[in-house]
């Protein structure tokens, strides 16, 4: 009996080529040979790399079995209306690190199983001239969502009608503003389990954090909250109040000073976490060395709000704590 079986997955194997140059040849020009395409056969679908080709817009005639679509460190300086119509098998999707600066209201429309939106390092303002109100309606599915290093004003306010529709979303990556509100679309997250605020490239602007700033949140089932290289100054004793599922909190390199943060935590009482990172803290550098000084040497009565919190790990390095008489040794 003759083997057939080498002939057939040759076959199969040109026909999959030949099918997915097809889909992206139109008008003398193949995609592919722009950017590189290769298919899986284990996510039965083509991913599709444009990362650095200096595109100035997004190509037309994607291959439609594109599962993961590669944009990023291009020149695109806005995502037109029904740019990735077709695309329904497109999982994820990167446009981090262009220059874009607009989202029509049809940018995303045909991307109804799409799963992770890159849009950090652009310049996308939070106002809904860039992020139309409706923008993110097509993604219904959407889990991650990176927006973060895109400005750095301290005064605004979130357009967070945007985020309504994206009711399955998990993770969420923001920039934010000097004492920032989170309004009612912020509610419609529930689904959300971890919050991002600020970047790499870009410092987060928020220097006040209100007993009332994440009062959205109080029905979301959120577990960990993420502040990175925020410029706190101002951190009122209620702050985490409406966060009753967290379990990872990481505020470090603040500068509202040790016992203020401790002092924070007292809403976080009886709780099993897994992480507390308040490293690197310091005290405003207005006060005065004596009041800094106070601030390094933790007594019992800050002590305690630790105590009350039971915690895998916790992470109290660089903050130049002293040793008091009466409560011994506890770090440096």
């Amino acid at each position: 009996m003759i083997n057939m079986a080498p002939k057939y997955s040759v076959f199969l194997f040109c026909l999959v080529l030949f099918w997915t140059a097809k889909q992206c040849i139109a008008e003398g020009v193949d995609c592919c040979e722009v950017c590189s395409c290769v298919f899986n056969s284990l996510l039965s679908g083509t991913i599709v790399n444009c990362h650095n080709k200096g595109l100035s817009s997004v190509p037309s005639n994607i291959p439609l079995n594109t599962y993961d679509l590669d944009l990023s460190n291009n020149r695109l300086n806005t995502v037109r209306n029904y740019s990735f119509t077709g695309l329904k098998s497109l999982r994820f999707l990167n446009l981090g690190m262009n220059k874009i600066a607009l989202l029509e209201k049809n940018a995303f429309t045909g991307l109804d199983n799409l799963r992770v939106l890159r849009l950090n390092q652009n310049i996308l303002l939070m106002n809904y001239t860039t992020y139309p109100e409706m923008v993110f309606l097509p993604l219904s599915g959407l889990q991650e969502l990176y927006i973060e290093d895109n400005f750095d004003k301290t005064d605004g306010e979130y357009a967070d009608k945007i985020f309504k529709p994206l009711r399955e979303l998990k993770i969420l990556q923001l920039d934010t503003f000097s004492s920032p509100t989170f309004g009612e679309g912020f509610t419609h997250l529930k689904h959300l389990r971890r919050l991002l605020i600020g970047g790499g490239r870009i410092r987060c602007s928020m220097t006040i954090l209100k007993n009332n700033t994440f009062n959205a949140f109080r029905a979301v089932p959120l577990d960990e909250l993420v502040m990175t290289h925020c410029l706190l100054r101002l951190l009122e004793a209620g702050s985490f109040q409406f966060f009753p599922y967290l379990s990872i909190l990481k505020i470090p390199e603040n500068k509202v000073g040790v016992k203020n943060v401790l002092r924070s935590l007292n809403t976080l009482r009886s709780r099993n976490m897994t992480e507390i990172n308040i490293s690197k803290i310091r005290f405003d550098s207005h006060k005065t060395d004596l009041l800094r000084i106070d601030d390094s040497v933790l007594t019992t009565d800050v002590i305690r709000y630790l105590a009350n919190i039971c915690v895998t790990k916790i992470d109290l390095s660089r903050n130049r704590i002293r040793k008091p008489s009466e409560t011994g040794y506890i770090g440096k």
